[in-house]
């Protein structure tokens, strides 16, 4: 079966899959694309982009993910299409309750009408769901090029959710980044998700967002900064669901903190770290987990040195599981994910 994981990971493979609509963009904005998972990607919209911008964010973000490809033949079926697709909806979108289907053909039949109208019998039937609204709260695009059968489900935060301006730390980790590494992590109900190096509280700001049923701590040397998450917190009214503490990372296990997931952008005040500085945040990360994280739990780590994320990894006895490149502007970083190793 033709796989097209690759393809969606580059700007090249958008523009072929959504020509004219992602062109128009391109001229009025700044692209970022990063891996999601294996069966899609993120893509982060941002206006007139610098670290000094962030309040300037548009479309926050958006994640499509591959729900369903087949091989395109004689054979093929939209009904047996959209049953496979459907099925999978309540794994990404749990909550939708209005969907909205686009469709795109490169052949006469099935007609988009056709193929819209056999994910809406479904969506309607199976999930309890509307269709085709303009007010939705999720969107499938169904694509049928020439030997492959595409549906793709589309999960973002509306730009409503965010304020127009949060503090920020002089190197600022940005929203969608954030936000993503959190999904990542595969968060579940209940779980405690944990920044020990939070800064201005963007990570557990964002997860407490996003996640309602997530438990989220955030923790800071620096009291002017833990202030400034909170304050953060206030703005964007999540105050309720996240706990900001100040504590030297090497404390806090003392203090009885416990995670399921620790994510972490290390600081490194104004200019990118040294190795040295990256090696002691690390090992400092890593010796955390080792006391706080729960038996299921993970790690996930942004940075410009994966390299010694491995070798820190590998000496305390952790495992890196997955790795995804990303661009941030110029700079490029990786999100790693991060277990104990049995």
């Amino acid at each position: 079966m033709t796989t097209l994981g690759v393809l969606f990971k580059t700007v090249r493979g958008l523009e072929e899959l959504a020509s004219q609509e992602i062109l128009e963009k391109l001229s009025v904005i700044k692209l970022i694309l990063f891996p999601y998972g294996p069966r899609g990607w993120i893509k982060c919209e941002i206006e007139d982009y610098s670290l000094k911008d962030v309040e300037r964010l548009r479309s926050i973000i958006e994640a499509h993910v591959i729900l369903r490809e087949e091989e395109y033949d004689e054979g093929f079926s939209i009904d047996h299409f959209a049953d496979a697709v459907v099925k999978e909806i309540p794994v990404y979108a749990p909550h939708a309750r209005r969907i909205t289907v686009s469709a795109y053909s490169s052949h006469r039949k099935p007609s988009q009408k056709e193929i819209q109208g056999a994910l809406a019998k479904r969506i309607v039937k199976e999930l309890n769901a509307e269709c085709n609204l303009k007010n939705y709260d999720t969107a499938l695009r169904i694509t049928l090029l020439r030997r492959v059968a595409l549906a793709t489900i589309n999960l973002e935060i509306q730009p409503g959710n965010m304020p127009k301006k949060l503090e920020t730390h002089p190197t600022p980790i940005l929203p969608p980044i954030a936000y993503c590494m959190v999904r990542l992590a595969s968060p579940h109900e209940g779980e405690q998700l944990l920044d020990p190096m939070c800064g201005c509280g963007t990570i557990p700001c964002m997860a407490a967002l996003e996640w309602k049923n997530l438990r989220a701590t955030g923790s800071d040397i620096s009291s002017t900064y833990i202030s400034c998450a909170k304050r953060n917190a206030e703005t964007l009214e999540v105050a309720d669901r996240v706990n900001f503490m100040v504590s030297d990372v090497t404390e806090l296990a003392d203090k009885g903190v416990e995670a399921d997931i620790i994510a972490v952008n290390p600081p490194y005040g104004i200019a990118l770290p040294t190795q040295s500085e990256v090696g002691k945040l690390c090992n400092a990360i890593f010796d955390l987990a080792y006391k706080v994280l729960s038996q299921q739990g993970r790690i996930i780590i942004v940075t410009p040195y994966p390299q010694l994320v491995e070798k820190a990894a590998d000496k305390k006895k952790f495992q890196i599981t997955n790795t995804y490149g990303i661009r941030e502007g110029e700079l490029p970083r990786t999100i790693q994910i991060i277990k104990k190793l049995e």
